[in-house]
């Protein structure tokens, strides 16, 4: 690693932990739910997005596959989501938000951004215009594939 590497990657970590304690996803619990932060995000993904396969969260999380699929049990014995039958493939389920999960999910969606407005209030136009296009390049640039000759 270069110099500069090491620059940055101290600079990312420092990003991380100021974020990480701002928005409180140090906590046991999401925005003081009964949910953890993989919990909401999971169900912010049925919120989001219909007829999910586990193996899809799975690649799109970035999530152990038994811890999910304790999560999912958990979020079907609590009324959240429905599990059926894949239209498209009749080996795997189809996970779905219950009535229920849509209104617990909506909630958190609620919340999250109600935080987010608060911490975002101080500033002017100009600034949350500024904070979104810094937003956008780090998007933009932490999603560029490995490419090993470089």
């Amino acid at each position: 690693m270069t110099e500069k590497d090491s620059k940055t990657v101290e600079k990312i970590r420092e990003f991380n932990r100021f974020y990480t304690i701002k928005t409180g996803f140090l906590n046991n619990k999401y925005n003081e739910s009964n949910f953890s932060t993989i919990e909401a995000r999971i169900l912010f993904e049925f919120k989001n997005n219909k007829d999910l396969s586990q193996n899809h969260l799975v690649k799109k999380l970035c999530i152990d596959k038994g811890y999910l699929s304790r999560i999912i049990k958990r979020f079907e014995k609590e009324g959240l989501v429905d599990k059926n039958v894949s239209k498209s493939d009749a080996r795997s389920s189809a996970l779905n938000l219950t009535k229920k999960g849509e209104t617990v999910a909506a909630e958190l969606i609620d919340i999250t951004n109600k935080k987010i407005g608060n911490m975002i209030a101080p500033l002017n136009k100009k600034e949350q215009k500024e904070l979104c296009c810094a937003l956008d390049l780090v998007q933009k640039h932490l999603s560029k594939e490995q490419n090993p000759a470089s």
